[in-house]
């Protein structure tokens, strides 16, 4: 009797559709978070004391204070050169500092999958431009320095 229901087999057909695509909506959301996360996690460690970022700053400073008190325009060029690797450095973590208070890790009430979808690819964006930034400023440094 349901079998022969047009309105049954549109029902049940529409029902599958609905199921399939949440549970694709589903996978991706969880690949997406993956994938933001592990870019988090490969460049979180770079940061703070202790790290490749500090002891170059820290590097980046002591020379720059020998530069800063030598009076030739050679050196001035330099100090400013080591200022700019500083502030890129500092820059860099910074990102990372405000990417971190402005994630959002879970699903928001009232938000759809698509939207959720969405923002993850926006965030997948600012951290991928976060860690370009951060290496960037990392290579910077270490030219400087060697």
């Amino acid at each position: 009797m349901f079998a022969k229901n047009p309105l049954f087999i549109s029902l049940l057909c529409s029902l599958c559709i609905i199921t399939f695509s949440c549970d694709k909506s589903k996978e991706e959301i969880a690949l997406l978070e993956k994938e933001v996360l592990d870019i988090h996690d490969e460049v979180m460690p770079m940061m703070g004391p202790g790290t490749d970022m500090d002891s170059l700053s820290l590097s980046l400073t002591d020379s720059l204070e020998v530069y800063l008190a030598d009076t030739a325009a050679v050196a001035k060029a330099k100090a400013k050169t080591f200022q700019e690797a500083i502030g890129n450095l500092e820059s860099a973590n910074e990102s990372m500092m405000v990417w971190m208070r402005e994630y959002q890790p879970g699903m928001e009430e009232g938000e759809t999958p698509v939207d959720r979808i969405a923002y993850l690819q926006s965030e997948l964006a600012k951290v991928k431009e976060m860690k370009e930034q951060t290496l960037t400023s990392i290579e910077e440094a270490k030219s400087l320095i060697e």
